[in-house]
C-alpha cells in the first residue's frame, strides 16, 4: 500500500475567473473610481517565516546560501500541503522575493538558465 506524500487543494486548480472592471459613475458621467484586477501584491506573510527559515537552515550550505529549488523541495518534505498557489502566487520564486527577511540573487546558468539562491538577511545592529 503507497501512501500520498503531496496533498493539493482543489480550489487551486481551478482557471481563475476574470474579474472585469468596475466604472463608478456620477451624475456628470464621469467615472469615479475603477477598480482594476492587477496581480497579487508581494507582501509580507508573516506565518510563512517560520516555515522557511527551518526550511533554510536545514537546506543552506556553508556560505548560508540555499537554492530555491532545495528551499521547495524541503519545504514539500515538511509540510506537504504547501502550494504558493494557497498565497495566491503561481511560484515560490514569487512568494518569497516579497518575504523581507530573505535575500535573492539571480545565478546565470547556461544559455538561457537561471537559478535562484536565497539566504536569511541579517538583522541590523543597534
Amino acid at each position: 500500500m503507497a501512501a500520498c506524500d503531496k496533498f493539493i487543494y482543489l480550489e487551486i486548480l481551478k482557471p481563475e475567473v476574470e474579474v472585469q472592471q468596475v466604472v463608478v459613475q456620477t451624475e456628470n458621467k464621469v467615472p469615479a473610481a475603477v477598480a482594476e484586477a492587477d496581480e497579487p501584491a508581494i507582501a509580507q506573510i508573516p506565518e510563512l517565516e517560520p516555515l522557511i527559515l527551518r526550511a533554510l537552515e536545514k537546506t543552506a550550505r556553508d556560505d548560508g546560501w540555499s537554492s530555491l529549488a532545495a528551499l521547495g523541495g524541503q519545504i514539500s518534505r515538511d509540510h506537504s500541503s504547501f502550494d504558493a498557489r494557497n498565497y495566491n502566487f503561481t511560484r515560490l520564486s514569487d512568494l518569497v522575493r516579497g518575504q523581507a527577511y530573505l535575500q535573492i540573487k539571480e545565478v546565470a546558468s547556461g544559455e538561457n538558465g537561471q537559478h535562484v539562491h536565497l539566504h536569511v538577511r541579517r538583522k541590523p545592529t543597534a
